[in-house]
């Protein structure tokens, strides 16, 4: 099995982050998928090879699924891509493109987080 070409980065939804959504981005409701018999919501960005290897070389831990879902991502980074995303109002590279602007940041308030001291 070869590698995907494109993957994605899953944001859970939480009741904060829908009330955001419902506020600033209704456009985004449209594309929510729900997981576990509807229990999680989520949204899906989307992520180039290209994009993924810079993500791999600034958060090492990080790593796909087969079906090229990644994971193990700092909370400061889906944070930040979530702020992106409403902002935007997308789901496409452009949103990674985005959170790239401020990664040296992005990296610092990970790096506080247990899982990457």
């Amino acid at each position: 099995m070869s590698a995907p070409q494109t993957y994605k980065i899953e944001l859970p939804l939480d009741r904060k982050r829908m009330e955001r959504i419902e506020k600033e981005a209704p456009e985004l409701k449209q594309y929510i998928k729900e997981t576990f018999g509807g229990l999680l919501k989520l949204l899906e960005v989307e992520v180039t090879a290209e994009q993924w290897k810079r993500i791999q070389e600034d958060f090492p831990v990080a790593r796909t699924t087969p079906h090229g879902t990644i994971e193990q991502l700092p909370k400061a980074f889906k944070d930040a891509l979530f702020d992106a995303v409403v902002r935007l109002k997308r789901l496409d590279p452009s949103v990674i493109d985005e959170v790239y602007k401020n990664i040296e940041e992005i990296k610092k308030k990970a790096y506080e987080e247990p899982l990457f001291k």
